[in-house]
């Protein structure tokens, strides 16, 4: 079975990569792509969070860079 339009949706905005909804639904990943064209979607916008984020890069147990930026 594949997923609806909805669902679909639901895991583009979740962040999912074609290949882990392509797991779920035991499908290629090719599959997913073509339904993501035969529904009109855009997963750049349906995956993009206007979030700011804070991150860390860690050395040795020390923090070396602490960053912000835009999800």
């Amino acid at each position: 079975m594949l997923p609806t339009k909805e669902q679909l949706i639901q895991h583009l905005t979740d962040k999912m990569t074609n290949k882990d909804i392509a797991i779920i639904y035991e499908t290629t990943f090719q599959k997913i792509i073509q339904l993501i064209k035969k529904n009109d979607l855009n997963p750049i916008e349906l995956r993009k969070v206007n979030k700011f984020i804070v991150f860390e890069h860690w050395y040795n147990r020390k923090v070396v860079y602490v960053g912000s930026g835009v999800w």
